[in-house]
């Protein structure tokens, strides 16, 4: 009903697989928070394949291999009281830096201090943002990333990812690839001296009609970001769609937001 063009899109390069696949539902198990957040702090400024290989890393750290188990399975999480048990060194050994694996004590601190952190399902979206950013290493960025994918709330959404600037430039009919080479001319804007493809304001406006599920329609901008679209023919307006040029993946978007550069 906002965007028909949109729905179009959305039908043709069949983006369905993933309205269904990154949030949570209902009925599943309550993730372990403490590992979600630090995941995130992992995954700040740098690629996705170099954020999984840390994070394989990291919680082979603490994990004690077995025969029938030589690699941690996919829920394990260290402890935040083993977290603190180790030195800055030895957490840099899994290719952490120093400053993250000051964030990471902090975090660990946090969650032994503060037994109210495991309870941020029964926050609102503000006050888990608020909570979220009282902790050294986690940013609005982090703690909307959190919402979506740990909580699985359905109206988040963050201006301050560039994947999702992207896809939504792409979506305006804009020609991301001249912006980026022009150096974010003709539209996009320089920010506090950091790079956009459009201002936050534009995003704001052109998200307002998807509320209350933003977070849908950051999955379709994070996929739009990425993914070379050609069925998109037209806005609604009859203006050409750009197509988006091709990426390294959605991951590889959260990580450029607000702390991810």
């Amino acid at each position: 009903m906002v965007s028909p063009a949109l729905a179009q899109w959305i039908d043709n390069e069949d983006y369905s697989h993933i309205l269904t696949g990154h949030l949570r539902k209902p009925d599943d198990p309550t993730p372990n928070y403490f590992r979600s957040l630090a995941r995130g702090i992992i995954s700040q400024q740098v690629s996705g394949a170099a954020a999984a290989s840390i994070l394989r890393k990291f919680m082979a750290l603490f994990y004690t291999p077995t025969p029938a188990a030589p690699e941690p399975p996919a829920e394990f999480s260290p402890s935040p009281q083993e977290v603190l048990g180790r030195t800055h060194n030895e957490l840099r050994t899994a290719g952490l830096s120093e400053r993250k694996a000051q964030y990471m004590h902090s975090l660990a601190t946090e969650f032994i201090e503060d037994k109210s952190l495991t309870e941020l399902h029964t926050l609102s979206n503000e006050d888990v943002i608020e909570k979220l950013t009282k902790v050294k290493g986690i940013g609005v960025w982090s703690a909307e990333m959190f919402l979506i994918f740990a909580l699985g709330r359905w109206d988040i959404f963050s201006v301050g990812d560039l994947g999702i600037q992207r896809g939504m430039a792409v979506w305006d009919g804009r020609n991301v690839n001249k912006l980026r080479k022009t150096g974010g001319k003709e539209g996009a804007k320089k920010v506090a001296a950091k790079w956009k493809y459009m201002s936050e304001e534009d995003m704001v406006r052109l998200s307002e009609g998807f509320k209350p599920w933003r977070t849908l329609f950051c999955l379709v901008m994070w996929k739009a970001s990425d993914t070379q679209v050609a069925s998109m023919k037209e806005r609604e307006e009859g203006k050409v769609k750009e197509a988006g040029p091709k990426g390294k993946g959605k991951k590889k978007e959260l990580e450029e937001g607000e702390e991810g550069g």
